[in-house]
């Protein structure tokens, strides 16, 4: 993945998290319900960027090998 789209990638994602808890708190859910779902979402994303950014081939490259 080139650096711009993991620029774009971690600051949507981090608007996302931000959104998501300001709506949580808006509603009155605290940050001891929502946050072991906000860890493992950083979790994944972290993940994603550094063992499949860039090695994952496309849908049609897989179905013409074949």
């Amino acid at each position: 993945m080139s650096s711009g789209r993991t620029i774009l990638w971690l600051g949507m994602s981090l608007i996302l998290l931000y959104a998501v808890t300001v709506i949580l708190n808006f509603y009155g859910v605290g940050p001891e319900v929502y946050g072991m779902y906000i860890i493992f979402y950083l979790f994944i994303n972290i993940t994603f960027l550094n063992s499949y950014a860039g090695k994952v081939a496309p849908v049609g490259r897989m179905l013409k090998s074949k």
